[in-house]
């Protein structure tokens, strides 16, 4: 019996060109661009395993396609041969008019500009909100040292020990006022909420904690005169620093809501003024 001949092994064109590899270059792949030829008809009419074996022969290492609107393309992943593993830019295929495929490279490295502006505004956003929480803190203190002037002018009788009491209360309210119109200063415009938080405070807080004290004080009148007193000063002190506070505020912290905060000022401001006109 005859020996059969043995077949020539056949060379598989991987390359897309119609021309087999010769030489040194057999079993090498070779790679070329997209043919710009291939257009969306022709894609739909192939099979997908055709389809991604030709868009193969551009496709670099690591590089992944979106699904195109109306093709049946719908490989997840990396090109068909594409690296296995190691990531790489994304390439974002286009549909032109003439519904050809044109690759658009897309580099991993690069900055999109919508993520940087997103990011830079939630960063001020952070900071200003951080600061209308600063300033909110200064005024809980401002009301503490309220409430505690008003118990010490509350329990006054006329003694020297009491005198001392009110005025080292006042003192502290003093200083206060002056830390909060420094940090209201520095503090940013707020954004329309954190400005209505604020003025919400004032509003329902430290307004009506002014609005006792002031009572108070004008109801203890003739305990102060016969004692002697002296509670002008204080109040003329106390007058100047809330007006010092409100400009402050009124500036950065409640710009956003600035005639609502001037009518609520003005009132506080109006308040100190008749107390002083009765000691006067």
């Amino acid at each position: 019996m005859h020996a059969r001949p043995k077949e020539a092994s056949k060379q598989v064109d991987k390359s897309g060109t119609g021309e087999m590899p010769r030489g040194r270059d057999v079993g090498k792949r070779r790679s070329r661009p997209l043919d710009p030829t291939i257009c969306a008809s022709d894609a739909v009419s192939r099979p997908e395993d055709k389809v991604s074996e030709e868009l193969s022969d551009f496709a670099v290492k690591g590089f992944e396609y979106l699904d195109l609107v109306g093709l049946r393309l719908r490989h997840r992943g990396p090109f068909s041969q594409a690296s296995r593993g190691s990531e790489a830019p994304n390439a974002v295929i286009h549909v032109t008019s003439s519904l050809r495929f044109q690759p658009e490279i897309k580099s991993s490295k690069m900055v999109s500009f919508k993520n940087v502006f997103l990011l830079a505004t939630a960063v001020v956003a952070s900071v200003l909100t951080r600061d209308a929480s600063k300033v909110l803190t200064e005024l809980q203190v401002v009301n503490g040292d309220a409430v505690a002037l008003t118990a010490a002018i509350t329990v006054f009788k006329g003694s020297i020990p009491g005198g001392i009491a009110i005025r080292n209360s006042q003192a502290k309210l003093h200083k206060d006022l002056q830390t909060a119109t420094t940090v209201a200063k520095s503090a940013g415009p707020a954004d329309v909420a954190d400005a209505r938080r604020v003025l919400g405070y004032i509003l329902t807080v430290l307004e009506p904690a002014i609005k006792v004290v002031l009572r108070i004080i004008r109801d203890k009148k003739a305990v102060f005169d016969k004692a002697g007193f002296g509670v002008l000063p204080l109040l003329k002190e106390v007058q100047t620093d809330t007006a010092a506070l409100g400009l402050a505020l009124l500036a950065n912290t409640l710009s956003a809501v600035a005639d609502d905060a001037k009518a609520v000022l003005l009132r506080i401001e109006a308040d100190l003024a008749a107390t002083i006109k009765l000691f006067s």
